[in-house]
């Protein structure tokens, strides 16, 4: 750092190669949060192994139920967030600024029932060799 300001980075270590004949992991039709939320959410790297999107939502915003596969979700904020699954199951997670969650693959809804506006970078890892979530039928 050539600076007179602090320099913080992330880094994602990949601990080994990418599985022979792997391929990117694709979710359900028209649950990619890029293209449901795109005021919210927005691609800030992509590469053949790995997609990083940032979101920020506001107290009460939400994010439309959408998919991502094997990820982590890195906090840039303090964050309450409720996550909500297709069958309408809730989970509350609080996260501080500067703390890391790794979740497999999974479709979700997500809202900011804290008081602040909150933000995240979700780092997707498109060679996870799990399969999308199955659409129930009904």
């Amino acid at each position: 750092n050539v600076g007179n300001v602090e320099f913080r980075g992330i880094v994602v270590e990949f601990k080994k190669p990418a599985s022979p004949g792997a391929k990117p992991v694709a979710g359900p039709e028209g649950q990619d949060p890029v293209k449901t939320d795109p005021a919210k959410t927005k691609v800030v790297f992509e590469n053949e192994r790995v997609r990083v999107l940032e979101s920020h939502l506001k107290p009460g915003e939400r994010l439309a139920m959408h998919w991502h596969p094997a990820n982590i979700i890195y906090a840039l904020t303090d964050a309450k967030a409720k996550f909500t699954d297709p069958a309408g199951k809730a989970t509350e997670k609080t996260l501080a600024a500067g703390a890391a969650m790794w979740s497999d693959a999974v479709s979700h809804a997500v809202e900011n029932i804290g008081t602040a506006e909150m933000g995240a970078l979700n780092f997707e890892f498109k060679d996870s060799i799990e399969a999308a979530p199955k659409a129930k039928a009904g």
